[in-house]
């Protein structure tokens, strides 16, 4: 569920957001694979890494329930 990525480039900062989140392009293995993801980093999290993987649960459980998310880029 989790795919590594290798971030290549740096798009915006997003406009709100505590942990001040970033727009950042990521590669994949292929180009077919490349995509746009929201970064949080754990620092601004009130709970650190704790809250990142909570978050990180939180979306796989909707993945597999078919939530359907809504693309706001």
């Amino acid at each position: 569920m989790l795919n590594r990525l290798s971030a290549s480039r740096l798009e915006r900062k997003m406009g709100v957001g505590r942990t001040k989140p970033c727009l950042i392009t990521c590669e994949g293995t292929t180009a077919e694979d490349d995509v746009h993801v929201v970064v949080k980093f754990s620092a601004g999290c009130f709970e650190k890494e704790k809250n990142l993987a909570i978050e990180a649960i939180s979306a796989m459980l909707a993945a597999d329930l078919n939530y359907p998310f809504q693309n706001r880029s």
